[in-house]
């Protein structure tokens, strides 16, 4: 697995390609947590291969976590078929699946207002 960094604005967009492992997850983990926790960032998966099931759920608490940890949410684009369903049904659902780059920037920019209960 292999990461390249982009900025866009204020934005960190990280692309993430080649195929994960167990130990890459592990890697990612400790780097996302240093790296990002302050940032508005954009999580760009389409070069991502998942091989079998090893890492995913490593991966997928990497981003649960940062989530956690990061004033301004995460956002996530890229993620496929089963892959997509597995992220729906595992990770918290205060993380956005983005349909495109575009959308997840622009969320980041301006995000939705947060509703109040009375």
């Amino acid at each position: 697995m292999e990461t390249k960094l982009h900025q866009s604005g204020e934005i960190t967009i990280v692309e993430i390609f080649g195929k994960l492992s167990l130990e890459t997850s592990q890697n990612f983990h400790e780097a996302c947590l240093r790296g990002f926790s302050n940032k508005k960032v954009v999580f760009a998966l389409e070069g991502l291969q998942f091989v079998g099931s090893s890492g995913i759920q490593t991966f997928f608490r990497s981003l649960v976590d940062l989530n956690k940890k990061n004033r301004f949410g995460i956002q996530v684009t890229g993620l496929k078929g089963d892959f997509q369903r597995l992220f729906n049904h595992t990770v918290m659902p205060d993380i956005t699946l983005c349909e495109s780059l575009d959308t997840a920037i622009s969320r980041l920019r301006n995000p939705p207002p947060t509703s109040s209960t009375p």
